[in-house]
């Protein structure tokens, strides 16, 4: 709260910079132009434009990489492209076994760290879910970066390697 001629004031909402995807996209292509163009987002609409792009992210698969989760080129400079964007094809891995378990995780974290440059990624877990051999609950624990300051943040991601594909679930 902000003191000004004696009252106090209510805190301003935080405003976050909208993505750029999401300012030149038309949620309505049908219907009448927008009247102001988005350029700003409160904290749950960038929480949820974020962990849409995450669900994007590693919903596409990428080409394998090194063991380390790393391009798998092997010069020293190698840095991910756009070849890399996404998570390699995990549908041969075994969620039940923790060296898969493991396998996920390192997977995870590469590819949020090299695409995801609003999460500032802490810590990946992946768990089996009790009955579902196949299937893996990943939580990820970040700090979201803004131009405000940096928020922790989880959230959570059911992996199924029968369909290879990937769910992401808010905060």
């Amino acid at each position: 709260m902000s003191r000004r001629h004696g009252s106090i004031e209510p805190p301003r909402p935080r405003h976050y910079r909208a993505p750029l995807l999401d300012r030149l996209l038309d949620d309505d292509p049908g219907g009448p132009p927008e009247k102001a163009p988005l350029r700003a987002m409160d904290r749950e609409q960038y929480g949820q434009a974020v962990l849409r792009d995450v669900g994007r992210l590693l919903n596409t698969r990428a080409r394998p990489r090194g063991p380390e989760g790393r391009p798998a080129r092997g010069a020293p400079e190698d840095v991910p492209t756009v070849l890399d964007y996404g998570l390699e094809d995990f549908t041969h891995l075994t969620p039940g076994a923790s060296d898969d378990r493991a396998t996920l995780a390192r997977w995870v974290k590469a590819a949020l760290d090299a695409f995801e440059p609003r999460l500032d990624v802490q810590q990946v877990t992946v768990e089996e879910i009790p009955g579902q051999h196949r299937m893996a609950a990943v939580r990820v624990e970040a700090r979201l970066l803004s131009d405000a300051a940096p928020e922790p943040v989880s959230f959570r991601v059911v992996m199924d390697a029968v369909e290879g594909s990937i769910r992401a679930h808010g905060r």
